[in-house]
C-alpha cells in the first residue's frame, strides 16, 4: 500500500538557528516527503516546528503536522499520535492544519488498530474541511479509503479512492492522485482483478517517475511485481521487485525492504531456487523481527516451512509452521492462520499422516475466509492425500473442482496476454492431475487434461473463450486423429516429478516415464 512505510529510529536534527523563510522551508520538507527523503523531511520538519513554536505559532504547528505525517509513513504511529496529541490553539482550530491534524491522527490510529477513534478523527476531518479548508477533501476522501482496507472492506474503499482520484483531477493534485491510482491499484489487486490492478499501476508508476516521488514509485513497483507474479509472469515480477527493493534500501524504507525480500523468496521458490529463497526469507524475517512486525515474521516463518519441505526437511518445517500459527493466532489472524494449517496439512501428507492432513486441509477448504488461491491448494493438496491413500474418486472430485476454479479464475481475466501467462502459474496443478492419472494407468485421460490445458491457451490466442473448451472433450480421439493424418504422433508434458511422452498410432497410444522438465 502507499501509506505506511516504517524505517528505524528517529535521526538528530541539523536546522540552522532561525527559519528566515517558513513558506520555502515548508514547500522544500513537503518535497523530501513526496521524493522519499523521510528522514530528510522529519529532521527539517521537526526542527522549524520547534524554533518557530514562540514567535509563529501558525507556521510551527503546519512543521509539526508534517512532522507527524512523515512518522506515519515511517510506521511511527506511535510517535506521531504523540507529536500532535495537543489541542491547536483556538486561533488556528478552522485552518488547514486543524483538518490535516485529524487526518494524520487517524492514519495513525488506524495502523495501531484504533478503527472507531480513527473513524471520528477523519469525520472531524471532514466537517472541518467541508465548512472551511474544501480543498483538503480529496486527502480525506483517500484517508477513508485506507480506513476501509484496515477493516477488510474493499467495497467501501473503492469508491473513496475513486472519489480521491476525480477529486485529484478537478484540483490538479498530482501527489493525491498518484496516491489514489496506487491505491485503486492495490484494491484490485486484493480483489483478484490483477490485469486492472497492472493498468492502476502502470499509471501510478508515469507518475511517480514524473514527480520523482520515489517513495510511493517503489510501493506502486512492488505491487505492480506482485500482480505480475500472480499472473505467472515470473521474469517481469523478479525485475520489478528486486528493483523495489533497491530504491526501498537507498531510502532506508526498512518495511518496504522486508516485504519486497519475502516477495523475492516467493518467485525464487517458485522458479525453484530453494537456497537462494531461503536466503530473502531469513533476510525478511531478520528485518521483520527488528521492528517487531508478528505479522510479516509469521509470513517468513511459513514460507521457510515451504522451502523445507521441498527440501524434505520436515523437522525443521514443522518447527517453522508451529511459530508462524503461534504468532498469527496472537494476532487474530485467521486468513493467514489458514495459510500456515495448509502448510502443516502438506507437511503431515509428506510424513504419511494422512488422518491429519485431511482434516487440516478441509478446515481451511470449509473456511469462509479461505481466498480463490489457498483454496484451489487446498484442494490440489487433498486430491493427493486420497491419491496416496488410493481413495480415487474422492481424488478425481477434487482435481475436478481446483480445476474448475482455476478456469472460473482464469476467464475473469480481461486481457489475453495475462490470462495466458496466468495459466503458466497454475500448470502445476494440471500437471499434478496428469501425474494421478498416469499413475493409475488412465493414458488417454492424461494425456486428454494434458491438452485440455493446452487447448485452453490455443482457444484464447484464436479469440476464443477458454469456456468453451470443457472437461471431458467432446469427441476426444487421439487414435483417429492419428489414422486421418496417417501418422505417428508424439505428445510431452514436462513436469516437476516426471515427464510424459504419449505416442499415438491408429492403433493405440503408449505412455513412457521420462525423467523431471
Amino acid at each position: 500500500m502507499l501509506l505506511f512505510v516504517e524505517l528505524s529510529g528517529i535521526s538528530g536534527c541539523h536546522w540552522p538557528p532561525r527559519v528566515a523563510q517558513p513558506a520555502q522551508a515548508y514547500q522544500e520538507a513537503q518535497s523530501q516527503l513526496q521524493q522519499g527523503d523521510l528522514v530528510g523531511a522529519f529532521q527539517k520538519s521537526d526542527a522549524a516546528y520547534k524554533e518557530l513554536s514562540e514567535r509563529n505559532p501558525e507556521w510551527s504547528w503546519r512543521f509539526r503536522v508534517l512532522a507527524a505525517e512523515v512518522l506515519v509513513w515511517r510506521g511511527l504511529s506511535k510517535d506521531a499520535s504523540e507529536l500532535i496529541s495537543p489541542s491547536l490553539p483556538l486561533a488556528l482550530s478552522t485552518g488547514d492544519s486543524a483538518v490535516r491534524r485529524e487526518i494524520v491522527l487517524g492514519l495513525a490510529d488506524s495502523s495501531l488498530h484504533r478503527q472507531e477513534e480513527a473513524a471520528e478523527h477523519i469525520d472531524h476531518a471532514e466537517q472541518l474541511a467541508k465548512s472551511y479548508q474544501p480543498d483538503l477533501l480529496g486527502e480525506i476522501y483517500l484517508s477513508r479509503g485506507n480506513l476501509a482496507i484496515a477493516r477488510n472492506d474493499y467495497s467501501a474503499a473503492e469508491p473513496a479512492f475513486r472519489q480521491a482520484l476525480q477529486f485529484s483531477s478537478e484540483k490538479n493534485q498530482s501527489f493525491l492522485r498518484l496516491k489514489a491510482l496506487g491505491s485503486l491499484g492495490y484494491i484490485s489487486m486484493q480483489n483478484g482483478h490483477y490485469d486492472e490492478s497492472i493498468d492502476w499501476d502502470t499509471k501510478a508508476l508515469e507518475l511517480s517517475r514524473f514527480l520523482s516521488a520515489r517513495i510511493a514509485g517503489e510501493k506502486v513497483e512492488g505491487n505492480l511485481a506482485w500482480n505480475y507474479y500472480t499472473m505467472g509472469d515470473l521474469e517481469n515480477a523478479l525485475s520489478l521487485s528486486v528493483e523495489a527493493k533497491s530504491v526501498a534500501t537507498q531510502l532506508g524504507a526498512d518495511r518496504d525492504e522486508m516485504l519486497w525480500l519475502r516477495n523475492i523468496g516467493i518467485i525464487e521458490d517458485i522458479r525453484r531456487s530453494y537456497s537462494t529463497a531461503e536466503h530473502d526469507y531469513l533476510d525478511a524475517l531478520t528485518l521483520a523481527n527488528k521492528m517487531g512486525n508478528d505479522t510479516v515474521a509469521g509470513e517468513c516463518l511459513h514460507d521457510l516451512a515451504i522451502v523445507e519441505l521441498e527440501n524434505g526437511q520436515y523437522d525443521q518445517a514443522e518447527r517453522h509452521v508451529r511459530e508462524a500459527l503461534d504468532l498469527e493466532r496472537a494476532d487474530n489472524d485467521r486468513s493467514m492462520e489458514l495459510y500456515s494449517i495448509m502448510i502443516d496439512g502438506y507437511i503431515a501428507a509428506a510424513r504419511k499422516d494422512f488422518p491429519r492432513a485431511e482434516a487440516e486441509l478441509r478446515e481451511v477448504i470449509r473456511d469462509k475466509i479461505s481466498d480463490g488461491g489457498l483454496r484451489q491448494q487446498s484442494e490440489v493438496g487433498l486430491a493427493q492425500v486420497f491419491a496416496a491413500e488410493d481413495q480415487r474418486a474422492n481424488a478425481e472430485e477434487y482435481f475436478r473442482k481446483a480445476m474448475g476454479a482455476i478456469e472460473a479464475t482464469r476467464s475473469s481475466i480481461r486481457r489475453d496476454d495475462f490470462r495466458r501467462t496466468f495459466l503458466s502459474g497454475a500448470i502445476e496443478y494440471y500437471g499434478a492431475y496428469v501425474n494421478f492419472l498416469a499413475l493409475h494407468g488412465r493414458i488417454s485421460e492424461a494425456l486428454e487434461v494434458a491438452e485440455i490445458a493446452r487447448a485452453r491457451t490455443l482457444a484464447e490466442g484464436l479469440g476464443l473463450t477458454s469456456l468453451s473448451v470443457v472437461f471431458p472433450i467432446a469427441g476426444f480421439n487421439p487414435q483417429q486423429t492419428a489414422k486421418l493424418l496417417n501418422a505417428t504422433i508424439l505428445c510431452y508434458w514436462l513436469g516437476v516429478e516426471h515427464s510424459y511422452a504419449w505416442v499415438i498410432t491408429p492403433e493405440r497410444v503408449v505412455l513412457f516415464t521420462l525423467p523431471p522438465a
